[in-house]
């Protein structure tokens, strides 16, 4: 049945007028300083897309991996870290970027101006997120970016699993 409006005509409710909704899968296009601070400030050493897109600022979360990639490779021209892309089979590869540890980046962290030491190394140290599955987490020690186990507090990180990484 049609509605009326406030002014006595008949307003039609066809299907062609509804509004239009972004999708929410659709891409942002953030500002590349903000994607690099959040990236170095995903929690644990390594981060992934997914990672990113599940614990990263709300803001960003949204952002298309291709953006994430070429933010990752420049945190790597920038001498903060690695990038590493692992295939998997016949399933998408995922892109990881492996932080430096605190007292590596502290020279470049100084002169970026992305993050505070303090906030860096707090953030390097928590555990990895959940949704870097373990068979990343497990071919990144294979290739040897980690080890099983250390004796100093920033190197021995516990992950989901309670076992101790870096």
């Amino acid at each position: 049945m049609p509605l009326s409006s406030p002014s006595g005509s008949r307003a039609s409710t066809s299907p062609g007028t509804a509004r239009q909704f972004q999708s929410p899968k659709q891409p942002i296009n953030a500002p590349m300083p903000s994607v690099k601070t959040a990236i170095l400030l995903t929690p644990g050493p390594v981060s992934t897309f997914s990672a990113f897109s599940y614990s990263g600022p709300r803001s960003l979360r949204k952002i298309s991996k291709q953006q994430y990639m070429e933010a990752a490779m420049q945190l790597q021209e920038e001498c903060l870290g690695t990038t590493v892309t692992l295939k998997k089979g016949s399933c998408p590869s995922a892109v990881c970027f492996i932080k430096k540890p605190p007292a590596e980046a502290k020279e470049f962290l100084e002169i970026t101006g992305y993050s505070s030491m303090d906030k860096y190394t707090e953030r390097f140290i928590r555990p990895v997120p959940p949704s870097i599955k373990n068979r990343v987490w497990d071919k990144l020690v294979m290739l040897g970016y980690f080890i099983e186990s250390g004796e100093d507090d920033l190197s021995v990180l516990s992950d989901r699993d309670g076992q101790n990484r870096y």
